[in-house]
């Protein structure tokens, strides 16, 4: 394989550095599933501009919340045999039954004010979800 193809199948998957550490044999083995994950640690954009020290912290903290969430698997509730009664309870006006709409992330049902429009509607159980996907 020569250097070219390298960066170009490294290129496809994302990889435009080295981190520090890293050799080309180890991206590519991680590309190919043969490593779980990424050796060593980012010191450069894929720019190739230098990270400073608080840059390099804030990756790294990436990089460990982002291996402490478990990403639920999706599965659809069914409408026709879920009770309002028994969802998460998401709305503003008690007084109105509401409507049952799906965590974008596991599927489950919650309950919420009719006409209400949610840029991100997720349960309590996927709140660490929502974060790394929407703030980092």
């Amino acid at each position: 394989m020569t250097i070219t193809e390298i960066k170009e199948k490294l290129a496809e998957h994302n990889i435009y550095q080295l981190r520090q550490g890293e050799s080309i044999q180890d991206a590519l083995n991680f590309v190919d599933g043969k490593l779980p994950e990424r050796v060593g640690y980012k010191i450069k954009t894929d720019s190739g501009r230098k990270l400073d020290r608080n840059e390099i912290i804030t990756e790294s903290n990436k990089e460990a919340f982002s291996k402490s969430v478990t990403i639920p698997e999706y599965e659809e509730f069914d409408p026709a045999t879920t009770r309002m009664e028994d969802c998460e309870d998401y709305r503003d006006d008690t007084t109105k039954p509401g409507v049952l709409e799906p965590c974008m992330y596991c599927g489950v049902a919650l309950r919420i004010d009719e006409g209400t429009e949610w840029d991100i509607l997720n349960c309590e159980e996927c709140m660490s979800v929502a974060i790394l996907k929407n703030c980092m």
